[in-house]
């Protein structure tokens, strides 16, 4: 049982258990990312205690099955992860609304990112030399020894 245990906790700790920190800190916009933030770390603390309040009876009822109850649910989260979640990696919080429209979800960093790509090519193409070829305009300033101002 104790086997079991560490091995669910290897699995979980560096997957699901930072998932309501990282993931929902991007996919939020401005407006309302504090609000979702909140709601995620409160639905994260909600299920850590129906876990830890119902683990002790589910172990009662179904012995070593509580085991296999979760480890099948990792493997649901799996398939969930791979088709429901788009990976954020690189792309700026700007993006995130365009990534989570973006089908299928699978690919949807990859597309986004050569989008992103073409689209500062663009900018880069057609902001080339913008500035440089100011012309300079010199003046020309000479003074008057008389004082006075001359006519034209």
């Amino acid at each position: 049982a104790i086997f079991f245990f560490y091995l669910w906790t290897a699995f979980y700790t560096p997957s699901w258990n930072g998932t309501p920190w990282v993931i929902n800190s991007e996919m939020f916009d401005q407006n309302t990312r504090s609000l979702g933030q909140a709601n995620a770390a409160a639905n994260n603390w909600f299920w850590n205690f129906i876990i830890a309040r119902f683990t002790e009876q589910m172990f009662n009822a179904w012995g070593y099955g509580v085991y296999f109850f979760f480890a099948s649910l990792m493997l649901l989260s799996v398939v969930f992860v791979f088709f429901c979640v788009p990976e954020t990696k690189a792309l700026p919080l700007e993006a995130m609304d365009r990534l989570f429209g973006i089908k299928p979800t699978w690919r949807a960093n990859a597309i986004l990112m050569e989008e992103l790509r073409v689209e500062e090519e663009n900018f880069r193409h057609n902001a080339d030399g913008v500035g440089l070829d100011v012309e300079k305009i010199e003046t020309e300033q000479v003074e008057s020894s008389s004082g006075s101002v001359p006519k034209v």
